[in-house]
């Protein structure tokens, strides 16, 4: 088992990468506040291997300031007038 100090929040995700497919953790609270992720125990001693662990809102937040970027860089050079005038 993996235990993430932080206060539990089902938005963590943990997983590995196996034979190019993504195989996703169980995810457990550990000691009634923590975040835990079962990793089965023949995976890591016979194939050591890494686990990926990432807040999962978080890309959320990102991809909207990706978003705002981008909208807001259209609408500095007036990509959207345009179109606005051939309608």
């Amino acid at each position: 088992m993996i235990q993430l100090e932080q206060g539990f929040e089902p938005g963590w995700l943990g997983f590995k990468i196996e034979d190019s497919r993504f195989k996703f953790l169980e995810h457990v609270k550990v000691n009634s506040w923590s975040n835990g992720f079962v990793v089965p125990p023949t995976s890591y001693i016979l194939n050591p291997t890494t686990v990926y662990i990432i807040f999962w809102p978080q890309f959320l937040e990102w991809f909207g300031f990706v978003a705002l970027c981008i909208v807001g860089i259209g609408l500095a050079f007036g990509f959207g007038e345009k179109r606005l005038l051939s309608l």
